[in-house]
């Protein structure tokens, strides 16, 4: 009888453990898409220009992230002296495609294989004085404004390498939301955890964030190896043949945001009260 009681009580553990440490965020927002940018090569000169034919949409987004156990960095100066930041990176990021996933990735040649993908949902916070800084050697200011920033990022990239050419496809998808705090004495300031960012997420439900939105595909085409970054602004190798881009952005509002146990989760607390059912049985037979 007791090892049945000591089986039920470990079940039961299980069960509110899991339930309290798998948590899921799901946040959905509803974007309206106000810009696109299309970028072009011209005698090997990048330009950028609006698209003045652009019609502005509407959709829903949905990104999932988990909230538990996010990693927690350091607060370390930023080297510029008189601020400091910390970071924080939460696990499980799922970003789904928007409306103009599809067609923004249209254009992508057949030929070209994935080679890099990641996902990505992080908070940091940082200070920046609130008056210009005092003249040495009063280094740092008694006063400094935290200023927080949150993204969730998605970003992949397919290439192909063949007759003498090399092209690469980079798609990227961004929510970028902007924490403004309040002014702290010295140097108080802390990194965010995982319910300061539910709670921030929670307070931002039905706000606008004016360009918060962002999505674009970058595709360039070269005579050697790929370029390890996008070419500059002013004037380019003559070895890229090719650098389009269409970078579409917009405003974002939260719509909800949930917590849900994770699936795993669910199968693991089913199993927990099949459990406890078939000891609560076998205890009434004996």
């Amino acid at each position: 009888m007791a090892a049945l009681r000591a089986l039920a009580g470990s079940i039961v553990w299980m069960v509110a453990a899991v339930g309290v440490h798998v948590q899921t965020v799901e946040l959905v927002v509803d974007v309206t898409a106000t810009s696109r940018q299309l970028t072009s090569l011209d005698q090997q000169r990048i330009i950028t220009q609006n698209d003045a034919q652009f019609q502005p949409r509407q959709f829903e987004w949905t990104i999932r992230f988990d909230l538990n156990d996010p990693q927690i960095g350091e607060v370390l100066p930023t080297g510029r002296g008189e601020e400091i930041s910390a970071h924080t990176t939460f696990g499980g990021v799922d970003i789904s495609p928007t409306a103009y996933t599809p067609e923004l990735l249209a254009g992508k040649p057949a030929e070209q294989a994935l080679i890099w993908s990641y996902s990505f949902a992080g908070s940091s916070v940082s200070t920046t004085p609130v008056a210009p800084l005092p003249p040495s050697p009063v280094r740092f200011p008694q006063y400094q404004t935290v200023i927080g920033y949150s993204s969730f990022v998605s970003a992949s990239d397919w290439q192909f390498m063949g007759d003498g050419q090399a092209g690469i496809t980079n798609h990227k998808l961004s929510l970028g939301l902007l924490m403004n705090g309040s002014a702290q004495p010295g140097y108080v300031i802390q990194p965010v955890t995982g319910a300061d960012f539910l709670a921030y997420l929670q307070g931002q439900i039905g706000r606008k964030q004016a360009g918060a939105y962002s999505e674009s595909v970058m595709q360039w085409l070269e005579t050697d190896a790929p370029l390890t970054e996008f070419p500059p602004l002013g004037s380019v190798p003559a070895s890229v043949l090719k650098r389009d881009g269409v970078q579409i952005t917009g405003d974002v509002v939260i719509r909800s945001v949930t917590v849900v146990p994770e699936p795993a989760a669910y199968a693991l607390m089913g199993l927990g009260l099949v459990g406890v059912t078939a000891v609560a049985r076998r205890q009434r037979r004996g």
